[in-house]
């Protein structure tokens, strides 16, 4: 985790089995409010290796675009279906 002088989270990085991600934030201001993209990578049992990433302010979803392997070295993307809807913000 590296934080700014005003000790807030800047840039988080976790890895949770075999899911690795990193968020990278602006803090909230009189100018303008929070706001952080989210790249993330792993595997998983129903997609096996996938990559993303996501675009957040004020806790609501406003951009995600995903990329999957489909075989024989080919991959596959699109971005996610759902994001026209907003979604409570992971981490806060």
């Amino acid at each position: 985790m590296v934080t700014d002088a005003d000790d807030k989270d800047r840039i988080v990085a976790e890895v949770v089995g075999s899911h690795a991600e990193v968020r990278v934030a602006i803090g909230a201001a009189a100018a303008h409010p929070e706001a952080w993209v989210l790249v993330y990578a792993g595997t998983g049992p129903d997609l096996g290796p996938a990559i993303g990433v996501q675009l957040w302010s004020n806790g609501n979803a406003l951009a995600e675009i995903n990329a999957w392997h489909v075989g024989h070295g080919r991959w596959q993307w699109a971005p996610s279906p759902d994001i026209s809807e907003s979604r409570v913000d992971p981490y806060h």
